[in-house]
């Protein structure tokens, strides 16, 4: 039968057990500047989530129609229910929304993902995405001497962006989910 090994993502990279290419979505702590915040939002979505999840057990009409809370949520929408259940649905969307937020932008993930280019070797060619330009700026200035992709930028610049990091004045491209869509790295 198939032996378990627990370790640290860090531990696994540096003993060469994980390939980079499937370094993704690495669960990070919640950094301590945020955690308050992370706290009363998680508290609001989950009360939220709570509520609508007795409501959709009270009324087989609404249980007929919408399989979960996420569901019920989401046609809030575009439907208007009572007041309740409307005011619990954005509060179960805005709850999720900042707890997301939060998370994307973690602090410390910089750290982190300095951790693991420095153990894999900064030679490497790297893309770490982001979901945010903000959060993206900050990778880029924490780990200096990046590359950055964006869709705010103007198309020459996006050009010269990729430009640099293929001829290898950049090995590491730090981008927004933009880049995402179809391109080839090459080189080293």
């Amino acid at each position: 039968f198939p032996v378990t090994i627990r370790k640290k993502i860090k531990d696994a990279l540096a003993e060469d057990m994980v390939p980079q290419f499937e370094i993704y979505n690495v669960p990070v702590p919640i950094h301590k500047t945020i955690s308050g915040k992370y706290k009363m939002f998680d508290a609001k979505f989950t009360q939220a989530m709570i509520k609508l999840t007795r409501i959709l057990i009270d009324n087989p009409k609404l249980r007929s129609k919408y399989k979960n809370v996420f569901e019920l949520a989401q046609a809030a929408q575009w439907n208007t229910f009572d007041k309740e259940t409307q005011g619990l649905c954005k509060s179960y969307w805005a709850g999720m929304t900042m707890r997301k937020q939060l998370v994307y932008s973690n602090p410390a993930k910089l750290a982190y993902i300095g951790e693991i280019i420095n153990i894999m070797g900064r030679e490497r060619k790297w893309i770490v995405f982001t979901k945010s330009i903000a959060f993206a700026k900050a990778v880029q200035e924490y780990l200096g001497g990046t590359a950055l992709y964006h869709s705010k930028m103007k198309p020459i610049e996006k050009e010269l962006q990729l430009l640099a990091f293929e001829q290898g004045q950049f090995n590491i491209m730090v981008a927004v989910d933009a880049l995402n869509e179809g391109y080839i790295v090459t080189g080293k």
